[in-house]
């Protein structure tokens, strides 16, 4: 059993890849953007741009996630959670 300090370091567990649960790291970023889009909660921590035009449901866009107290851009949803942290004061804040 894995524990973690904070939500943040779970997120890196699975997106690294090494989480046995995920299957490898390309799995694991497409498990947990697909969990962030379908989530009312989390679903505003996407870059809203990219999903007006998306095309294909089915790709992980290159930089889905946004900070949304200043609109940064990140591929991984772990980076835009440590950002929140040490720019902002809180992981995955909503406005």
């Amino acid at each position: 059993e894995e524990r973690f300090r904070n939500p943040t370091n779970a997120v890196q567990h699975v997106e690294s890849g090494y989480c046995t649960g995920c299957r490898g790291r390309g799995n694991a970023r497409k498990t947990i953007y697909d969990f962030v889009r379908s989530t009312q909660a989390t679903a505003g921590l996407l870059n809203q741009l990219l999903l007006s035009h998306s095309s294909n449901n089915d790709d992980v866009p290159e930089f889905p996630y946004q900070c949304n107290r200043c609109d940064r851009q990140f591929r991984q949803m772990s980076q835009m959670m440590q950002h929140q942290n040490d720019k902002h004061g809180s992981a995955a804040a909503s406005n």
